[in-house]
């Protein structure tokens, strides 16, 4: 109850929920981020009171999605207040997962037509930080696990672990189906690189994140046994 009445304390009027950073609390901020996290964790409660709020963040949710003509386009970012274009596979993972965990509140509007994604353009991003060999990226030219220059002078980002995982997921979340090539091919990624020693490709940096973003994965894709090569 002091869990819920703390995030219900840090809802904005425009539906965002977050709390505001000041010199005596700090943090906060990143609009996009908790707000999705938020609006998560209020419908996993489970209380028909918490309906209205989490209505609001997903119209909120739904408005900062990045819609421009570039390579961020279907992504999400930290914080829409930025006034710049932005998106990461990880806000964007947090973000598709938000909304749909969410969807089944939509017929609860007391307003007419829904308030959602353009779930296309989300696909579009997030396939766009698939490697040819399954993995992902975190954002456009760009990953955590660095870089290889080829002799010809081309530049491939490494694939790593929990990027991967948030991309399996952003692709499930969009509801694109196990058979699709892009599905099967992050899933025979996870087999071929699994580890729970480190968060491959990327050793002990982001351990925690790469723990859970990996047992989400796995539970969305709905199966419990791999089979490695050995």
């Amino acid at each position: 109850n002091r869990g819920v009445d703390y995030l219900l304390s840090c809802v904005h009027s425009n539906g965002a929920i977050y709390h505001e950073p000041s010199e005596e609390r700090r943090g906060g901020g990143l609009s996009n981020y908790n707000t999705a996290l938020a609006m998560t964790a209020l419908h996993e409660v489970n209380r028909p009171s918490l309906a209205e709020a989490v209505l609001r963040a997903r119209t909120f949710l739904a408005g900062t999605q990045h819609l421009g003509d570039d390579a961020y386009r279907g992504g999400m970012g930290y914080d829409p207040e930025t006034g710049r274009a932005y998106a990461d596979l990880s806000n964007s993972y947090i973000a598709y997962e938000a909304m749909a965990l969410t969807r089944q509140l939509e017929d609860r509007r007391r307003t007419t037509g829904d308030t959602d994604l353009d779930w296309d353009a989300a696909i579009a991003f997030t396939s766009s930080l698939q490697n040819r060999d399954g993995g992902f990226i975190y954002k456009p030219g760009h990953s955590m696990a660095g870089s290889t220059t080829n002799e010809q002078g081309e530049v491939r980002f490494r694939s790593y672990g929990s990027m991967t995982y948030a991309g399996l997921l952003s692709l499930i979340y969009a509801e694109v189906g196990r058979d699709d090539a892009r599905v099967r091919s992050a899933f025979d990624w996870a087999t071929r690189h699994w580890s729970l020693e480190e968060n491959p490709g990327m050793g002990a940096q982001g351990l925690y994140y790469f723990y859970n973003v990996l047992a989400k994965g796995l539970a969305a894709y709905g199966q419990d046994i791999l089979t490695l090569a050995d």
